[in-house]
């Protein structure tokens, strides 16, 4: 028998120990004939109108969360409003992302609280994350330069000139790629400047490399090298 069952038996006034009109033992033997189960978990009420009672207060609370769950659920993704968490410099909120979330929680039959509640803890999450990464990312950038500049020392800014020289030269998208973080890697900028020793200074600057003088050739693309002909090293023809 369960629990609710009795309960609003209890309500109805069926119940099997109504005696001497509706006064029921008060030393809780009317839960006697209950299996050890039911009987632990009704026991508590002293009589079987205390448990109706409780039993009323149950049901009358469960009508007013569904009644209000009802009211507080929208007709359509659009009927959601969330929470205005700030972004950190530099980053847009994005249209497609509050649809997408407003569909999901719509979906799932969230209230406007709830929905609006779990958009400001996601939201909170997120933009911490980024904001602990940019500080990181920080951090990262000045041990690279203390690093740097404790293994150049005062050569520091002259081979930093020559890498940005060899950046310059690969080209508009190699200089936003390398701008954008990989550029102040201190092994990367160390490589470049290693580069850099290979090329002459008017070659960083013009971004020219002189031809290398080549024997002449014919059209075939063959050598001629007069010293293996004879008539050509004597002179005639």
């Amino acid at each position: 028998m369960a629990e609710t069952d009795v309960a609003a038996g209890f309500v109805a006034g069926k119940t099997d120990n109504d005696k001497n009109d509706g006064q029921h033992n008060q030393d809780g033997s009317w839960v006697d004939g209950f299996d050890d189960g039911l009987r632990k978990r009704v026991e508590k009420f002293k009589t079987p109108a205390d448990l109706a009672k409780a039993y009323v207060e149950v049901e009358t609370d469960r009508s007013r969360i569904i009644e209000a769950q009802r009211v507080d659920l929208p007709d359509s993704p659009e009927g959601y409003e969330l929470s205005t968490v700030a972004f950190p410099e530099g980053l847009d909120r994005s249209k497609e992302a509050d649809a997408e979330f407003k569909a999901f929680v719509h979906s799932v039959k969230l209230t406007k609280d709830q929905a609006k509640g779990l958009h400001e803890w996601a939201m909170k999450r997120a933009t911490g994350g980024i904001v602990a990464a940019r500080e990181a990312t920080r951090k990262q950038t000045e041990q690279d330069e203390s690093f740097l500049r404790t293994a150049w020392g005062q050569s520091f800014d002259g081979n930093q000139a020559a890498v940005d020289k060899v950046i310059q030269h690969g080209g508009d998208k190699f200089v936003e790629r390398m701008n954008s973080g990989p550029g102040k890697d201190p092994i990367i900028r160390a490589g470049l400047y290693a580069i850099s020793k290979l090329f002459a200074d008017e070659t960083l600057v013009s971004g020219r490399v002189e031809p290398r003088k080549e024997k002449a050739e014919s059209r075939e693309g063959f050598v001629f090298d007069t010293s293996k002909s004879p008539e050509l090293s004597s002179g005639r023809r």
